[in-house]
């Protein structure tokens, strides 16, 4: 492992060292306890059952007994340290994780697949777990126990030490390389089950799509996937269960020839004792284990890492940029967009020359063809995106100088895509804040025109309704949207992304007749392809190919006869959004 990845490790443990250091001790104590054992085997063979002293044997019985009880207490408690240092680690970075991920720019989510997102988050940062838990403690563990065992058996019998330990570089060059071929499976597994993640998260946020076409593509694709996956989990433990079986015929026939010379010099010089041989033999049954122990947990530590590494890659992504000044928006607002120029990297669409000046009062429509930059605009007003040439300035201030946080709290969202948590109708409208009181969520579920949804079910406001609202209808989701937005009292500034498409023109004219009082004394953008709002409208720009190319009333714009009047008469027939 690379020192700075101990470090970055190091800083996420350091509090709870203490604990852990508690842990070694408790390890080294519990092997030296291990051995000890083996010393009363010995004892209890050539000092009592074979001298036939029983009361002898009854102590060293006693003892044999007291020692295992306590080393299974150290053992429990050593277990209790290491694992709660591990989740203690493990909860602090997935928590960095989650909110790193969440200040990454928006171009980040955009560039980057959703299912390689999520399998970061899920899959290596199990992995990581799994290193610095279950593996770490495998290989702490087994290699002292191991050291214990060989310093003991050199002790007690040089000789026949190393006539074990010859066999221990056959077993190193038999099981590197079929190791160079798990470690490589392994990584191959992960990635596949990264895949297979990613193609699950499709298939049921798709599931609409493929109850309708039937779903053979997304079958196919599945099995492929599984298939794959099959054939590499064999591969997996095939060569794991190969080397095992290799290493014990191995094993079988050396401890035959170990006997053989072990008792040769019994027989002839009376040493080592039976109880010795048996003790080595018992030993050497340990010790062989603990090796593969120590190549296993190498192995997982170094999955563990190369998922960490991703991790820390992520972590070292570059957040977005935030300004010092406080936004405070309890006077007048005027927002200006002065000359602002933006491409896509990967496009050749960009918005170019967009000039606009908005204050509080005005109620703004942008119309256009699909593709057209409507809704870019809105979200570099937002800062999801960051203007390439010109800027724009909230109260004469460039907005990327003000604080995120402080500035998007200003902003109040009703988009065409509803974000519906699974918990209640309340759980959904205080998404955004706790402290909405029932008198408010009442009051704003009557103006969303959703009260009548809330009287026919028997739980009222604490009706539970299906993760990302699939028990409601396009229409309900967005009116508890707009509920959602209400309740608060609306923000100073409104941000409006297809407000009312999934409702009945009825309901929408009675939605916006509600609102459009609570609106004045604010600065409300609208993108409406339905004409709903343009009735309101103060302000109406046409966008085409990222340019404004007609501003002005309703009035206005009709007798020009220009595009708005063509996308008016034709009421967005040819696909506008």
């Amino acid at each position: 492992m690379r020192s700075n990845n101990i470090k970055f490790v190091y800083s996420y443990m350091r509090q709870y060292v203490g604990v852990w250091i508690a842990g070694i001790l408790l390890t080294i104590l519990a092997s030296f306890i291990q051995i000890k054992y083996s010393w009363l085997i010995q004892q209890l063979i050539d000092d009592a059952l074979l001298p036939k002293k029983f009361e002898l044997l009854l102590r060293l019985c006693i003892q044999f007994f007291a020692l295992v009880i306590i080393c299974s207490l150290l053992s429990f408690i050593k277990e209790w340290c290491f694992n709660y240092v591990s989740q203690k680690t493990i909860i602090k970075m997935r928590t960095d994780l989650f909110l790193h991920l969440i200040k990454l720019p928006y171009s980040f989510f955009v560039k980057n697949d959703e299912g390689e997102i999520i399998n970061k988050i899920i899959n290596d940062v199990k992995n990581t777990q799994d290193a610095f838990s279950d593996y770490i403690i495998s290989l702490l563990t087994s290699i002292i126990t191991s050291a214990f065992i060989v310093i003991w058996l050199f002790i007690v019998n040089w000789k026949l030490t190393i006539l074990f330990l010859a066999i221990v570089p056959i077993f190193c060059l038999v099981t590197n390389k079929i190791w160079k071929i798990i470690n490589k499976l392994g990584h191959k597994n992960s990635e596949l089950t990264g895949e297979l993640t990613g193609f699950l998260q499709e298939v049921i946020s798709s599931v609409i799509i493929i109850k309708m076409s039937g779903g053979t593509y997304f079958i196919n694709k599945l099995k492929e996937i599984c298939e794959l996956l099959a054939e590499n989990v064999i591969k997996l433990r095939m060569s794991s269960a190969f080397n095992n079986s290799l290493w014990e015929s191995i094993l079988t026939p050396y401890q035959a020839i170990y006997y053989l010379i072990g008792g040769y010099w019994y027989i002839k010089y009376g040493t080592p004792s039976i109880g010795t041989m048996l003790v080595f033999v018992n030993l050497v049954g340990i010790l062989i284990p603990n090796t593969l122990t120590i190549l296993d947990s190498i192995s997982g530590m170094a999955n563990g890492v190369a998922s960490l590494e991703r991790i820390r890659e992520l972590l070292n992504c570059k957040e977005e940029e935030s300004g010092e000044l406080q936004l405070d928006l309890q006077d007048d607002i005027t927002i200006k967009f002065d000359n602002v120029g933006f491409k896509f990297d990967d496009s050749n669409f960009e918005i170019k020359n967009f000039n606009l000046i908005l204050k509080q009062g005005d109620f703004l429509t942008i119309v256009g063809q699909t593709g057209s930059g409507k809704s870019t605009i809105l979200k570099l007003l937002v800062r999801l995106y960051d203007v390439d040439k010109g800027e724009i300035t909230i109260n004469g201030i460039n907005i990327k100088n003000y604080r995120l946080a402080d500035l998007r709290k200003h902003f109040g969202f009703l988009q065409q895509d509803m974000y519906i948590v699974k918990g209640s109708i309340k759980d959904n409208i205080l998404l955004e804040d706790n402290s909405i009181t029932d008198e408010q969520i009442k009051n704003a579920i009557c103006m969303a025109k959703l009260d009548d949804f809330i009287n026919h079910n028997l739980q009222g406001i604490f009706t539970v309704i299906g993760e990302r609202g699939k028990t409601l209808s396009g229409g309900e989701k967005q009116r508890l949207s707009l509920a959602r937005m209400l309740a608060g009292g609306l923000n100073k500034i409104v941000i409006m992304d297809e407000p009312t498409s999934a409702l009945d023109i009825e309901t929408e004219r009675e939605i916006l007749k509600e609102i459009a009082p609570m609106l004045k004394q604010r600065i409300a953008i609208a993108i409406d392809h339905r004409l709903a709002t343009l009735n309101m409208a103060t302000k109406i720009i046409v966008m085409k190919k990222g340019m404004i190319i007609e501003e002005g009333t309703y009035e206005e714009l009709m007798k020009k006869g220009g595009e708005f009047h063509e996308l008016v008469n034709t009421k967005y027939t040819k696909g506008i959004q």
